[in-house]
């Protein structure tokens, strides 16, 4: 498994520096006789290095650039790729450990699983691809880093209320892309790593209200799958969440009088809601076991989720067909 992994590593760099660089020709081959440790998959050390050594823009927009991260961090994709002609709200597991008092946070491997996606929105000749982070995301890595993101990465800043929000400026990137005719757009829910992003409570819904608001827009999972310490990225797999159509009924929005549009608005929250349950449901879907959060027995919480939305149409408060919803 060594021998075949350092053999991909080199043919990947050769491609990115050349048969003759010197990375290859002195560097690389030096390392697997002194150090072969240095050549794990997703070693900092390593990834300096070739971050001195590469010679053209360091932009995740450079396809050269992207190629290095991703031969470097080994990041495989399963399965197969949704078709993508319309613009994608992607949502799904945020892998890592948050901060304690005694550690810093340490979300490499969402990181590099980010960095996979934008290669394969980059193969499907999406230029619009942006992940919503905290600024705090590439804390304790190298900082040229940071700078590759810039134009893939809206960040969001901590308030004194500690609260994290987006400027204006981050705000007009997520605008444009939710805007845009073919683009991707990346956002974690559940905003903390706690259950690896998978878990029932405290959960975001705007990319499913986008989502749903737009009839043009797509909604697609990505799981991120790590090793078992959570130390390393492995693979990453998207899918398509079959989205419904929902209407909510127009009888009791006549009763509800001045406070419709309230009512309205409840109503579909708690939609959006189920809606992001069940995207989690089919993330987990993809996770080896112990991986996926709260939603271990997804099978189980698909039944809730659908159970919920029976309810709320059988007490009259939403029509809603199709999609994922053919089971009812």
């Amino acid at each position: 498994m060594v021998e075949k992994q350092h053999s991909a590593f080199k043919e990947g760099l050769i491609k990115i520096f050349g048969e003759n660089s010197w990375i290859v020709t002195h560097w690389f081959s030096g390392q697997i006789e002194s150090n072969s440790g240095l050549l794990q998959l997703q070693n900092r050390e390593l990834l300096a290095k070739l971050l001195d050594a590469f010679p053209g823009k360091k932009d995740l927009s450079n396809p050269d650039f992207l190629r290095l991260l991703n031969v470097w961090s080994g990041v495989e994709l399963k399965g197969t790729v949704p078709h993508i002609d319309k613009t994608a709200f992607v949502v799904g597991n945020y892998v890592g450990r948050e901060a304690t008092p005694k550690e810093p946070h340490y979300l490499d491997p969402t990181i590099w699983c980010l960095v996979k996606l934008f290669e394969v929105a980059a193969d499907l000749g999406i230029g619009d691809a942006l992940a919503v982070a905290r600024e705090s995301v590439f804390e304790g890595l190298d900082p040229r880093l940071a700078g590759a993101f810039n134009k893939h990465m809206a960040f969001a800043k901590k308030g004194a209320d500690g609260y994290y929000t987006l400027p204006f400026r981050e705000k007009y990137k997520l605008h444009r892309v939710a805007k845009s005719d073919k683009g991707l757009l990346w956002t974690a829910p559940a905003a903390m790593t706690t259950m690896d992003g998978l878990k029932f409570d405290h959960l975001t819904t705007t990319s499913i209200r986008q989502a749903m608001e737009n009839r043009e827009a797509q909604l697609l999972t990505l799981s991120m799958v790590t090793t078992e310490d959570r130390e390393r990225a492995v693979s990453i797999e998207l899918d398509e969440v079959e989205l419904p159509q929902v209407e909510v009924d127009k009888k009791l929005m006549a009763k509800s009088g001045q406070k419709a549009d309230l009512w309205r608005t409840e109503i579909l929250r708690e939609v959006n809601y189920q809606i992001l349950l069940w995207a989690f449901a089919q993330t987990a879907s993809h996770l080896p076991e112990g991986q996926r959060g709260q939603f271990e027995d997804y099978e189980q919480a698909r039944r809730r989720i659908l159970w919920t939305l029976k309810g709320m149409t059988s007490e009259g408060l939403i029509k809603i067909g199709g999609g994922f919803v053919g089971r009812l």
